[in-house]
């Protein structure tokens, strides 16, 4: 998908009939080019049809922590 970068499915480990996928992309353009397509609209059909519920989010990065190594931690 234009603008995308890796996308990613998880899943939850206390209910694993619940899955998360997200990916960084280059900006909320993007996310609403992709979801305004026919495409899209294919691909997360076949998604419902296998799901008992499904919510589409868009999130923006709101902060960003260093992990200890990138602070000079020792």
């Amino acid at each position: 998908m234009p603008g995308a970068e890796t996308m990613r499915l998880t899943r939850d480990v206390k209910d694993p009939g619940r899955f998360f996928s997200f990916a960084p992309w280059e900006g909320i353009e993007a996310i609403q080019g992709w979801k305004a397509s026919d495409e899209f609209k294919e691909r997360i059909g076949r998604v419902k049809a296998h799901t008992d519920e499904f919510t589409a989010w868009e999130f923006e990065l709101a902060a960003t922590v260093p992990g200890r190594d990138a602070v000079g931690a020792g």
